[in-house]
């Protein structure tokens, strides 16, 4: 996005998707691998290898730590057939 301006034929790299729901996944405990000076743990889980207490819906990823979570996006098409959805940052 940066340096869109100096390509001259850039790739469409923009949808016009409507952020439907947010839900952050907290990563359950025995998925977290810590040792000393760090920590592993994987970046997805299946449903089955969590709980509803461990799902909060959001309603912006503003201010969100990115440490032991994953964060689960929903998508809705309709106004973006329609081409109402604005853009959503700057450049």
């Amino acid at each position: 996005m940066e340096n869109l301006k100096e390509y001259t034929n850039p790739p469409d790299l923009f949808y016009t998707l409507r952020v439907k729901q947010i839900r952050k996944v907290q990563t359950p405990e025995q998925f977290i691998k810590r040792y000393e000076g760090g920590k592993s743990l994987p970046t997805r889980l299946p449903p089955k290898d969590y709980a509803d207490i461990h799902v909060e819906e959001l309603e912006t990823m503003e201010g969100q730590p990115f440490d032991e979570e994953f964060y689960i996006i929903d998508f809705d098409l309709a106004e973006a057939e329609k081409g109402t959805v604005r853009r959503t940052f700057t450049g």
